[in-house]
């Protein structure tokens, strides 16, 4: 009795190595496919150039850090090697800066949101002495990969099998996804890392652990917000996916009522956590004063993208494409 004890127990010690060895493996190869497109998701030329211009952000600020010309408190900007910043002719100056150890003479910084993600590349980079992009990129990748598996493993316990097999072959093979994993502006891994907090928010709804989780999802919000706003109502959405559907999911026990109270809750948390957000960067934008930061944002943000306002009041570089 005690041998056969004995025999069950190794082979479930046996059964969680083999697991773990399939999630190491999975994030390994999410992540070689994410920084390197090595599976050719994505046609070569278009993952080598995407949205360079945007990552030229990160790298400005790299840079602004690394030659001492921090002249405010905002987390992205661009480069010049020339006297003048040019919008077109230098906007992806950063990289030569970066890559070829070349002193920026113009810095520009970029105030349309606060730009956490710049700061924390920016110590990696200058403190931490990981002091090559391509380093920096692999980086964003593995975390990317995480992510993807990590939720993965949270469909698989809450939907099933083939619906987690779907999602996670969906993503690995998307030429769009693949392309954003690695880039240094976008931190696509912040996209989906509220829907992991939030679905262990529906799994744990019972245990007291809930109570971590939804902290957990309005602080990714927050961060996410304080790296840029772009997505955030489908990344709630998408966060919030697992309660909409869990009326339809045959193991579902949880009623709807329970259901609708911990939507409300988490896209309660999701406006906090945005507003915490937009208040740092308020204060940043009105020098202090909240107020006419949040005016300046909306003028020269809000009005400029969806096309309204004084378009005099613009930079020319925007008022010039209206």
């Amino acid at each position: 009795m005690y041998q056969k004890f004995i025999n069950f127990k190794n082979c479930i010690s046996n059964n969680q190595e083999i697991k773990l060895l399939i999630i190491i493996f999975l994030i390994i190869f999410s992540s070689i496919n994410f920084h390197k497109n090595q599976y050719k998701v994505a046609d070569q030329s278009f993952f080598n150039n995407f949205q360079k211009d945007s990552e030229a952000l990160v790298l400005g600020k790299i840079a602004e850090d690394k030659y001492n010309k921090s002249t405010d408190y905002y987390g992205l900007g661009f480069v010049s090697i020339d006297e003048k910043f040019v919008y077109g002719k230098n906007t992806i100056d950063g990289y030569s800066v970066i890559n070829e150890n070349i002193e920026p003479k113009d810095y520009l910084s970029y105030k349309s949101q606060v730009g956490l993600h710049g700061y924390i590349y920016s110590f990696i980079f200058n403190k931490l002495k990981i002091d090559s992009i391509n380093k920096l990129k692999f980086i964003t990748s593995f975390f990317s990969a995480i992510v993807l598996v990590v939720l993965t493993l949270l469909f698989w316990k809450i939907i099933g099998k083939l619906f987690a097999s779907i999602f996670f072959t969906t993503i690995f093979f998307s030429p769009w996804i693949v392309s954003f994993s690695g880039n240094l502006y976008w931190v696509s891994f912040l996209w989906f890392l509220p829907a992991i907090f939030s679905f262990l928010v529906f799994v744990d709804i019972d245990n007291k652990r809930k109570y971590i989780w939804l902290f957990c999802f309005m602080l990714s919000i927050f961060i996410k917000s304080l790296c840029g706003y772009e997505y955030l109502s489908t990344i709630v959405l998408f966060a919030l996916s697992v309660f909409f559907i869990a009326p339809f999911l045959e193991n579902n026990s949880i009623s709807k009522n329970k259901l609708l109270k911990y939507i409300v809750i988490i896209f309660g948390l999701s406006i906090f956590g945005f507003l915490l957000a937009i208040g740092i960067h308020s204060l940043l934008r009105g020098e202090g004063d909240l107020l006419l930061g949040l005016k300046n944002i909306y003028e020269q943000d809000v009005l400029r993208r969806t096309f309204g306002g004084d378009v005099t009041k613009f930079d020319p570089v925007y008022s010039n494409s209206f």
